[in-house]
């Protein structure tokens, strides 16, 4: 079966069309979509909208799209800040994460269109860049107010975005004809990016760091990012000069993760820590990087592995709750500007065999359910959406993700010192989510809950503050300006009790994650237990007053309660919560009860 970019060209340059059309540029060169004015803070929107008109117009031939680009390119310039002598994009953290995929698709423009002024101004952003001639790398991120790199005050130093600084330079000095820019990213190569790739081929997520941070996530095989590192520096295998180094060390790379990685139906997912959508984000990766070994490598194998790759992608298109990605069909993938690359060297790949079945593509889901171990760190991820363009599939895709739905908020005026008050609330999801019942009372000195979940919670993978991450149940508990959070748990067999500090923002629907998670600790005073019987977990807990975190359960206070069941699954954490927001009492009397069905 061979694929070709010519099969894709009808339907994207009608997006791309779309594209020139709602964008303008003034009388002074300022840019507008849809008539709407483009700031300096949103550049990355300048970026990557020029890219892909410049792709259209490597398509179309129509001169119109070039000027346009050229105009845009010269608008983003125009954009740019200067701080203490450097170049940069506005933001107050100037990071290579952020500056140099900006600039990485900026280039890419200018490349299509000819643009050799952009060339060279683009190559002043980068030599500017911070550079450490000792420890031969660009300096990650610095505060652009200030100047001073951030690393200094322990913030990640991390291979692919230190790859990100060096690729960039390359190809920027390698056309812009500057070759003192391109011997510092050569050196940044050589000297520091290659001499940090392991023995099995592949890069570790962080580099050697002499502080550590306590980052959450801060392990050392996030395969995901390395096989991302690969991504970032194989646009360096159009110079012959890079190819020559890199080529060897990038593909014996590519090849452990495929190997590990690869799912069997032209998928792959290589694990991190953000969730499973990367399920498409790995196969894209490997369509393009397969791409360019095979073009640029003369490799036959690449060819299939790329065209493996593709034609899953258009079958299940995949690019949910993915940041790269701007609709939910088929042509949803043109946006992702890692595709984007393919099509500036006019692609034409193959593979001999049968092409991927929905059936196949339902399997991969499957599997990938029992591959995966950890939940994603945003809760964008928790509101996936899947569908297989032009198939009948989608709807048996979608029952197997929880697209969580809020249960409308329920507040009760006042809570009688006797009886109770009974709330029903069905769980939208049975299949993925736990149900459950649970009651609470309180009193003076402190707290009693029992939640009765309808299967076994023990698949807890974490441990410390990363314990709300697995099975658990969150009690969120607010008096006044007063927050706490607790996590009731079974860690390592034992019931345990995780309470965070005040610090935390603790979101208003229990969404949780976020990048601060703070270091809490183990309560003392209070008790747990955890019964495990027909497939329920039963767990009972005693919370002691002086461990609530300065909750104090006063008499006629306003107490805000949410609790939630959490299942951990590969889709992520899994929600089954009583209340949107929480459980109000007004006045809070000395004693009272909430049940929970």
């Amino acid at each position: 079966m061979k694929i070709t970019a010519a099969q894709f060209h009808e339907r994207f340059l009608n997006e791309a069309r779309a594209m020139y059309n709602r964008v303008s540029i003034g009388e002074d060169g300022s840019v507008y979509s849809n008539g709407i004015f483009i700031s300096m803070y949103d550049s990355s929107t300048i970026c990557e909208r020029a890219y892909i008109i410049a792709i259209g117009y490597s398509i179309c031939h129509e001169e119109a799209y070039a000027a346009k680009v050229r105009a845009m390119l010269d608008y983003a310039r125009r954009l740019l800040v200067e701080t203490n002598g450097r170049l940069h994009f506005a933001k107050e953290t100037v990071s290579l994460c952020d500056q140099g995929r900006q600039l990485k698709v900026l280039l890419h423009a200018a490349e299509l269109v000819g643009d050799t002024e952009a060339y060279k101004w683009l190559s002043d952003v980068l030599a500017a860049w911070p550079y450490d001639e000792k420890k031969h790398r660009f300096v990650e991120r610095y505060a652009a107010g200030v100047g001073y790199p951030t690393h200094i005050n322990g913030s990640l130093d991390v291979y692919n975005m230190l790859a990100e600084g060096a690729a960039d330079a390359w190809c920027a000095g390698h056309l812009s004809g500057n070759r003192a820019l391109v011997e510092r990213a050569k050196d940044s190569v050589v000297n520091f990016l290659l001499p940090g790739q392991r023995e099995d081929g592949g890069w570790s997520y962080h580099c050697k760091r002499d502080v550590d941070v306590g980052a959450m996530s801060d392990g050392e095989d996030e395969y995901n990012y390395n096989l991302y590192l690969l991504y970032v520096l194989s646009p360096l295998l159009e110079i012959e000069e890079a190819r020559e180094l890199i080529a060897e060390p990038l593909m014996r790379s590519f090849d452990m993760l495929y190997d590990r990685f690869a799912l069997g139906d032209g998928s792959m997912y290589a694990p991190v820590h953000w969730g499973w959508d990367h399920l498409w984000e790995c196969t894209l990766y490997a369509a393009v990087l397969g791409w360019r070994f095979y073009h640029w490598c003369g490799i036959q194998k690449y060819s299939a592995i790329a065209a493996r790759a593709l034609d899953w992608l258009i079958r299940a298109d995949l690019g949910v709750g993915n940041l790269h990605c701007c609709n939910m069909t088929t042509c949803g993938l043109f946006w992702g500007t890692y595709f984007l690359d393919m099509f500036k060297d006019n692609f034409e790949v193959e593979f001999e065999g049968e092409p991927v079945t929905d059936e196949q593509i339902i399997d991969t889901l499957d599997r990938t359910e029992k591959i995966l171990r950890i939940p994603p760190a945003d809760d964008t991820h928790l509101n996936f959406y899947f569908s297989i363009y032009g198939c009948n599939t989608a709807p048996a895709i979608r029952r197997k993700i929880n697209r969580m739905k809020f249960h409308p908020e329920h507040e009760i005026a006042e809570i009688p010192h006797e009886g109770s008050v009974t709330l029903s609330l069905p769980w939208d999801d049975p299949v993925n989510c736990a149900a459950g019942s649970a009651e609470i009372s309180y009193d003076a000195e402190g707290l009693n809950l029992t939640v009765d979940c309808e299967r076994v919670m023990t698949n807890q993978p974490y441990h410390g503050p990363t314990l709300f991450r697995g099975d658990n149940i969150l009690l969120e508990l607010k008096e006044g300006n007063t927050r706490t959070l607790i996590s009731l748990t079974i860690e390592e067999g034992k019931p345990v009790i995780y309470r965070y500090s005040n610090r935390f923002r603790i979101g208003e629907d229990l969404r949780i994650f976020k990048y601060d998670i703070p270091r809490g600790w183990y309560d003392e005073k209070s008790t747990l237990t955890a019964e495990i019987a027909d497939g329920h977990t039963r767990f009972t807990a005693r919370l002691a007053k002086e461990e609530l975190g300065g909750i104090t359960l006063t008499e006629g206070s306003t107490l805000t309660v949410g609790l939630a069941i959490v299942c951990h699954t590969p889709y992520g954490c899994q929600f089954n919560q009583w209340g949107k927001t929480a459980l109000e009492t007004r006045p809070l009397p000395y004693d009272g009860k909430w049940i929970l069905k």
